[in-house]
């Protein structure tokens, strides 16, 4: 589908506004999955269209806080289906469901909407929402501690470079335990190593 960037970020953003989103730590967040889709772009094939899905499920991805914290991803997952966007609807199931995944469960073949991707959808998913999923571990303080990263990939592993002026050990220990995702899409295990600045 062929799209305007500008004017669908727009879009984004003002869905993020209505539902006052944590600026600061969703644009990280955003900032983070980009560097990972760029760095690792001649592995997961994913196009640009693919990119600017990526950029915004990571802005929306915790709009559902507008209700509170418990199930803010499902919530957030609903506010994109009911929204406006200027999306096809199965590009708007699409970026709910990288909303819906960035925390907590991994997809499972009875969840609502993922039932019904076809096995390339779900690999799409799988490397978008995995994506967004290890940004939002990486600023598990919202306190934008990780400046940038780089990633090293072999055969069986992925190691992620960050530099960080403060201790990102907090950071790693959530990115960690939220690389399930990603980790299961690229068939490697993921760790994460500390660079100077």
């Amino acid at each position: 589908m062929t799209m305007n960037y500008q004017s669908a970020l727009t879009a984004v953003l003002n869905l993020a506004q209505r539902y006052h989103y944590e600026k600061q730590h969703s644009h990280q967040v955003a900032r983070l999955a980009l560097m990972f889709f760029d760095q690792l772009k001649n592995n997961h094939n994913l196009d640009d269209y693919d990119r600017l899905l990526l950029e915004a499920g990571a802005l929306l991805h915790d709009i559902g806080w507008y209700e509170g914290q418990k199930r803010h991803h499902k919530t957030a997952m609903s506010y994109i289906l009911a929204s406006d966007l200027p999306f096809e609807r199965s590009d708007l199931i699409m970026l709910a469901l990288i909303a819906r995944y960035h925390r907590k469960s991994m997809p499972q073949e009875n969840h609502d909407y993922y039932t019904d991707l076809n096995p390339n959808e779900r690999r799409r998913l799988a490397f978008l929402a995995g994506m967004v999923r290890l940004a939002d571990g990486l600023d598990r303080s919202h306190s934008n501690r990780i400046q940038t990263l780089s990633c090293k990939i072999n055969d069986d592993s992925i190691t992620v470079f960050c530099q960080s002026q403060l201790n990102p050990e907090e950071e790693f220990s959530t990115a960690e335990n939220k690389s399930d995702l990603l980790s299961d899409a690229f068939n490697r295990t993921i760790n994460f190593q500390a660079i100077p600045v």
